[in-house]
């Protein structure tokens, strides 16, 4: 007796990613994919969905090194998929009106997803002070699949900025921090000076990232709403 076929196994739709402008062919999740992105959407855990979105991605998109894509990349591969897999229109709960504060209830479309445009390139050097060069990447899936669990926003924050540090270039010498121990990254980052923290700041806060419009009227107060949604997470469900 013959195997029996597998079912919509072929890559049926195309997509240019808007950071690195490369295209790929894809495909929906299938039910062994849907499964293990509900039970990462369950456990609300950050790196469990990370991770499952990750698996997801790299066996829907042919030919992506999903782990090192920018996180806009990934934001706009996975809402394509999404789209293709569970139906473009995804419905949202507790949007709130910013007139009044009132929830709502509204549709968004996923495949109207894009991305926002950086003064930037993926790796940028910044001069913290007089012949001293840092370097900085954007961060990828594996940047949050590897930051710690469990930490506040300001921690989280700055094992980010560990994980984004590329190298330093300085009159006594470069160093490679592929090279440096996590410890020694958090030491070289307490170490620098507001206006100098401020300067990777800058380089962070202008990174492009996933949106998708919304418009609606409030039922309450009848303001008209303009929202920036951003954000995988309200992608996932």
């Amino acid at each position: 007796m013959s195997t029996l076929p597998k079912l919509n196994s072929d890559y049926k739709y195309e997509m240019t990613l808007p950071v690195s402008g490369t295209k790929h062919s894809y495909r929906p999740y299938l039910v062994r994919e849907e499964k293990a992105l509900l039970m990462a959407n369950e456990s609300e855990e950050r790196t469990a969905m990370a991770l499952a979105m990750r698996d997801t991605l790299e066996a829907c998109v042919e030919a992506a090194d999903v782990s090192q894509m920018p996180l806009a990349d990934m934001e706009y591969a996975f809402a394509q998929v999404r789209a293709r897999s569970a139906g473009e229109a995804l419905t949202l709960r507790e949007v709130e009106c910013t007139e009044c504060g009132d929830k709502h209830r509204v549709q968004i479309d996923l495949l109207t997803a894009t991305a926002t445009k950086s003064e930037y390139g993926p790796e940028t050097e910044i001069e913290l002070q007089e012949n001293w060069v840092l370097t900085l990447k954007w961060p990828t899936l594996d940047t949050a699949i590897n930051a710690p669990e469990g930490t506040s926003q300001v921690d989280s924050a700055f094992a980010m900025i560990s994980e984004m540090l590329v190298g330093l270039r300085t009159p006594d010498g470069s160093w490679d921090f592929s090279d440096v121990s996590p410890e020694e990254r958090n030491d070289f980052i307490d170490s620098m000076n507001s206006s100098q923290l401020q300067k990777i700041r800058e380089y962070t806060e202008a990174m492009p990232y996933c949106k998708v419009d919304i418009n609606f009227t409030c039922t309450s107060c009848s303001a008209e709403n303009e929202i920036e949604l951003r954000g995988i997470e309200n992608f996932f469900g």
